[in-house]
């Protein structure tokens, strides 16, 4: 979470977890991990959030 800020919160970190997952794994394994994991904590979707 290098990029956090001072408005910084679990919704931004949803949808920068979800960018990188996407970016790190062509099969969207990793980010259908990644999005199983924010929803069972119910955080959720945000309108910036990737399609993979």
């Amino acid at each position: 979470m290098l990029l956090k800020n001072s408005k910084s919160s679990y919704l931004t970190y949803r949808t920068g977890t979800l960018k990188a997952a996407k970016a790190l794994d062509v099969t969207c394994a990793l980010y259908n991990a990644t999005k199983a994991a924010w929803n069972a904590v119910t955080v959720p979707a945000q309108k910036n959030d990737p399609n993979c």
